[in-house]
């Protein structure tokens, strides 16, 4: 047998592939962060300013996360020690 199902759905399904390759991902216009605008020292420096402050923030709550981890097994570890010597 020559042709059949299968062939006909690996045609269709190639050109429904070729099809969405047409449509054009969302290029890097949108994000501030580029490099391919022409933008100005006080921007780029505002915009450094902005990221090492977002940077400051997340490092402040990774450390408040660690330490809310650590005090949680330090409560269920003198829980379970005093449950033990009693």
């Amino acid at each position: 047998m020559t042709g059949g199902i299968g062939f006909s759905r690996q045609g269709k399904d190639s050109f429904k592939q070729n099809r969405d390759l047409r449509i054009a991902r969302p290029g890097l216009k949108d994000n501030p962060y580029t490099s391919h605008k022409k933008i100005s020292i006080q921007e780029a420096g505002n915009k450094f300013d902005e990221l090492k402050a977002w940077k400051k923030e997340e490092e402040k709550n990774k450390k408040h996360m660690r330490n809310m981890v650590y005090l949680g097994f330090s409560f269920l570890f003198i829980i379970v020690l005093i449950l033990v010597l009693m």
